[in-house]
């Protein structure tokens, strides 16, 4: 979710010294004796306090720590004051867990930024950090960064994961494929598809699809089917379920370029959703 915002706060902030910087990893590079603190820049992980991106990001199967802060001051950082902003994120499916950067740092240790998918899609979001760290004859303030990065947050909730993935459609296509995990379905247990957002927003016209246009290419079905006047594509497992399911909808028409989010509903209390491009 776009403006989502975490902060967490030392206890004591003693200002000695400060200097505001941007960049791939940012901080002090040297300290001053007692009158003060001497600095010079450095864009490396050997800054003082250096902000760097894991190039780790969040699935539905695991959270990860996508940025991290090191303390190479040689000093405990007895107070470390962070804020973490997601500034963009326009599928809102991320946001931080409670296990955020730490509130004191040793030295020669890093402390991660852990965020999780609350929502399902493909997508890009943008992080920013802004850090302040104090501890014995020193003072750090205002050191920030920045990081875009893409994530899949698919895979959904419930039992076991979903990995749903629909086609992006170029505009020469008149079918699409549709996947996910159907290992945690049940007999008679119901899928529903919704592709209306494609077809509200003018991309992809759906209205000649009939029941007769869905093809269970793999998975075993009792029964498929796809209403136009809703938008939904239903699948009903046959027997337990039995690993990737994969259903073609043959018959539409691209009609525009453009991008809208599926979603993947199932009788085990299942989500997903998945971004799909037209027109490329």
């Amino acid at each position: 979710m776009s403006g989502a915002t975490l902060s967490r706060l030392g206890l004591v902030l003693v200002v000695v010294g400060a200097l505001a910087l941007s960049g791939p990893a940012f901080g002090f590079a040297s300290l001053g004796a007692d009158r003060g603190v001497g600095v010079t820049t450095a864009d490396t992980e050997t800054a003082m306090l250096s902000i760097y991106s894991t190039g780790e990001t969040p699935d539905q199967h695991a959270d990860a720590d996508v940025i991290e802060i090191a303390n190479n001051a040689g000093v405990t950082f007895e107070t470390l004051d962070t804020e973490a902003t997601i500034v963009d994120d326009p599928n809102g499916a991320l946001a931080f867990t409670q296990n955020g950067f730490a509130a004191t740092l040793a030295p020669g240790e890093s402390t991660g930024l852990e965020m999780t998918c609350a929502g399902g899609g493909k997508g890009t979001a943008t992080v920013s950090v802004t850090a302040n760290a104090t501890g014995p004859g020193l003072s750090i303030t205002g050191v920030s960064y920045s990081r875009t990065f893409d994530y899949a947050c698919t895979g959904g909730g419930g039992t076991g994961p979903v990995a749903f993935d629909a086609s992006d459609l170029a505009t020469s296509d008149t079918a699409q494929t549709f996947t996910f995990d159907g290992s945690a379905l049940k007999n008679k247990d119901a899928v529903t598809i919704d592709v209306s957002a494609l077809q509200d927003a003018g991309l992809v016209d759906y209205g000649n699809v009939t029941d007769a246009d869905v093809t269970v290419v793999r998975g075993s079905a009792r029964d498929v089917g796809f209403d136009p006047s809703t938008g939904e594509l239903t699948y009903v497992q046959q027997g337990g379920g039995s690993g990737t399911v994969e259903i073609r909808l043959s018959n539409l028409n691209v009609l525009d370029s453009g991008s809208e989010t599926v979603t993947y509903a199932d009788d085990r209390g299942r989500s997903d959703s998945d971004r799909v491009t037209v027109g490329s």
